[in-house]
C-alpha cells in the first residue's frame, strides 16, 4: 500500500511498515486581525472558532484535544481557508503544507502534530521490507529527494530517520546481485 498513511502504533499492529519517507505536520493560520499564537493550545478558549478539514488529522485532533473552542468543519482546503479569510472562523487547522503554499499572506503561527508517512506491507515479508528501506534511504541521502520535495512540496524536506536494520533478517547494508553494482539490480545504503 502506497498512500498517504501515517505510522500509528495501532496499524503497526497488523502491517509492517517501511522506514519514514515523509514528515509533516500540523499548522495554524489566523483570519485577519487575529492575535498571534505560539502554541496551539492557547485556542481552546470559549468563543474561538476554528475551522478544520473534515475527516483530516486537524479534525480528530481537536475532537480529542479541545472542549472549548467551536470547531466547524469544511469540505475542502479552499473552503476552510476562504472562511478564515472572510473571518467566518478566527482560525484554520492543518496540514502544514497545504497552509504554506495557500498564499504568501498567510503566516503560520504554530505547528503540532508531526505525522510520520511510511509504505504498509504484509506482516512478515521481510524481503521486499528490506528491499524498500533500503531504497527509501538511499534516495533520502541523495539530492534527487531535495529536489523533488522542492519542486513539489516547496521548503526543504525534514523526515525523521526511523528505520533500525532488522539484524534477525540478514544485511541491509545491500539488497541486489552478488556485483555490488547498485546501479540495476540492487540498492546501497
Amino acid at each position: 500500500i502506497i498512500s498517504a498513511m501515517t505510522k500509528t502504533p495501532e496499524r503497526e499492529s497488523v502491517v509492517d511498515f517501511t522506514r519514514g519517507y515523509y514528515t509533516s505536520s500540523q499548522g495554524v493560520v489566523g483570519a485577519p486581525g487575529s492575535a498571534n499564537v505560539s502554541d496551539v493550545y492557547e485556542l481552546d478558549v470559549d468563543g474561538v472558532k476554528i475551522g478544520v478539514g473534515q475527516g483530516t488529522f486537524a479534525d480528530f485532533w481537536t475532537s480529542e484535544n479541545f472542549g472549548h473552542a467551536s470547531i466547524f468543519w469544511y469540505g475542502s482546503t479552499e473552503t476552510l481557508l476562504q472562511a478564515v479569510d472572510n473571518g467566518d472562523v478566527t482560525y484554520a487547522l492543518s496540514d502544514t503544507y497545504l497552509l504554506s503554499n495557500s498564499s504568501d499572506s498567510r503566516t503560520i503561527m504554530a505547528t503540532f502534530g508531526e505525522e510520520h508517512f511510511g509504505i504498509a506491507l504484509r506482516e512478515g515479508n521481510n524481503e521486499l521490507l528490506t528491499a524498500l528501506d533500503v531504497a527509501i534511504t538511499n534516495l533520502l541521502e541523495t539530492e534527487d529527494y531535495s529536489q523533488m520535495h522542492t519542486e513539489w512540496l516547496q521548503g526543504e524536506p525534514y523526515v525523521i530517520n526511523d528505520w533500525s536494520p532488522d539484524w534477525d533478517f540478514g544485511s541491509q547494508e545491500y539488497y541486489g546481485d552478488e556485483s555490488g553494482d547498485s546501479s540495476e539490480d540492487g540498492f546501497r545504503c
